[in-house]
């Protein structure tokens, strides 16, 4: 654990993130043009991934509300039975 946060305190330099992701942008303007293609596509594949797992879980949380329905419905119908 204190390991772990040793690594988390020493990532606290902001200044120094940022100044490492800008020299990772200026590196990918160096990199061969049929790599940066291959990320292009990489990325625009990964966007796509992303919406798709929005939809799933715009699904998802609809199948639970009709499961809660259903559920509901049922223990009505089986108190029902019980008390009439």
């Amino acid at each position: 654990m204190q390991r772990y946060l040793r690594l988390v305190a020493g990532e606290d330099d902001s200044f120094g993130e940022v100044d490492h992701h800008q020299s990772m942008v200026n590196d990918v303007d160096r990199v061969d043009p049929q790599i940066r293609t291959q990320i292009a596509r990489l990325e625009a594949r990964i966007s796509r991934i992303e919406a798709r797992m929005g939809k799933l879980e715009v699904s998802v949380q609809y199948l639970q509300r009709r499961m809660y329905v259903y559920g509901f419905v049922c223990l009505m119908s089986v108190l029902y039975a019980i008390f009439k």
